[in-house]
């Protein structure tokens, strides 16, 4: 099927979207959040997409119109319990659907349902690209490298394309030494048009919506919370999403600051967007993260965001909204951020305008624009 010329619009195009895990109990991951949009989107514009992932535990991704197949997995071992997720019949499937579909959309990391999906395209002489959620980056661990020069260098050369989020990303990329063509394309999400009743907001409500990690800046946001109690500031900081359990002494931590900090659980794909529309304020302090998709929700529904400088796509948010991005480290950096959010009361007046940015910079629309064009080159490419 290499090197050839398909309408996309007229010749039933179709196309399988890859990812390995979609979440462990009710919460979705974010390579599961992108691909779910990618999907809808697509099939809005006529293209026949469906998307395959694993599931640990209870499988929820219910949405009309998602053409979606979820497969149980289980890990081959232990010390690796998410790269080394597989099953047989996730193979039956990844096989099946690869062969009947044009092209194939692998959401990428260094796990082995990436990489087999990609083993079997080569087999089967499929187009793939590969999209990788800034989940394969430079690790200086020595079972890394050599998984990269055996598995990921071979696999993503061989992919049509790679898709990026950012142009740090890119840099990565090089690092790598992954020489292979590559574009950048944001992650898209459907805006929406904010109905909430302002004038029933009593006491701000401040949210953390992610996996409960270090690297995503969990113990930035008690501490904050911890500032704003002490300081009598009235507002509720409420921490959502699931524990890392390779870190036991972060639910102790939750546990101990739950005066001023409440544990909320983990949210279902269904209820983050009416949680993140209820609240007033997002904090996520990541020390890495190439673009959190909670970010980019909260965003949809007009809540503004605190988030580092080391965020991806800060540099594109902090042109509109500069109270939005915290160019500093240290806990004081962002409490001055977060206290000039205060005394503009969270940007209530300005929820819409926060939606319309979001429309223009991360539409879903124009994100399904470039990755048609993106396939359509692809389809047509012989390398």
């Amino acid at each position: 099927m290499n090197n050839m010329y398909i309408n996309l619009a007229e010749d039933n195009f179709s196309v399988l979207h890859v990812v390995a895990l979609s979440g462990r109990t009710i919460e979705t991951t974010g390579p599961m959040r992108v691909a779910k949009e990618l999907v809808l989107g697509l099939s809005a514009q006529g293209i026949q997409a469906e998307v395959l992932a694993g599931f640990l535990g209870q499988a929820s991704m219910s949405e009309e119109n998602l053409n979606c197949t979820l497969v149980k997995v289980r890990p081959l071992t232990a010390r690796f319990p998410t790269s080394s997720l597989t099953s047989v019949d996730l193979i039956r499937q990844l096989y099946k659907k690869i062969n009947t579909n044009h092209i194939v959309h692998i959401h990428f990391g260094r796990d082995l349902v990436s990489f087999l999906s990609a083993i079997l395209c080569i087999f089967l002489d499929r187009p793939y690209i590969v999209q990788t959620h800034g989940m394969v980056i430079s690790d200086p661990r020595k079972f890394i490298k050599i998984i990269d020069i055996v598995f990921t260098r071979f696999l993503v050369k061989r992919a049509k394309r790679i898709l990026l989020l950012s142009e740090q990303e890119e840099k990565e990329k090089r690092e790598l030494k992954l020489n292979c063509q590559s574009f950048i394309l944001r992650n898209g999400l459907r805006t929406q048009v904010s109905n909430r009743d302002e004038e029933l907001i009593t006491i701000p409500r401040i949210v953390f919506c992610s996996r409960v990690a270090p690297e995503k800046g969990i113990t930035r946001f008690i501490d904050l919370a911890k500032m704003a109690y002490q300081k009598g500031i009235e507002a509720e900081f409420t921490v959502y999403g699931p524990i890392d359990d390779s870190h036991g002494n972060l639910a102790q931590e939750l546990h101990k600051a739950q005066n001023f900090c409440r544990y909320g659980g983990v949210l279902s794909h269904e209820t983050v967007l009416n949680t993140l529309q209820d609240s007033d304020l997002l904090i996520l302090p990541s020390t890495y993260d190439p673009f959190p998709m909670a970010v980019l929700e909260s965003l949809s529904v007009g809540t503004p965001v605190l988030i580092s400088s080391l965020c991806g796509n800060a540099a594109a948010l902090k042109e509109h909204f500069p109270d939005f991005v915290v160019d500093g480290r240290n806990l004081e950096d962002y409490w001055q951020k977060f206290l000039n959010l205060w005394q503009l009361r969270f940007y209530r007046e300005r929820r819409n305008q926060i939606i319309e940015v979001c429309s223009a910079i991360f539409g879903l629309d124009t994100v399904i624009s470039n990755l048609l064009r993106i396939y359509q080159e692809a389809m047509e490419s012989p390398v």
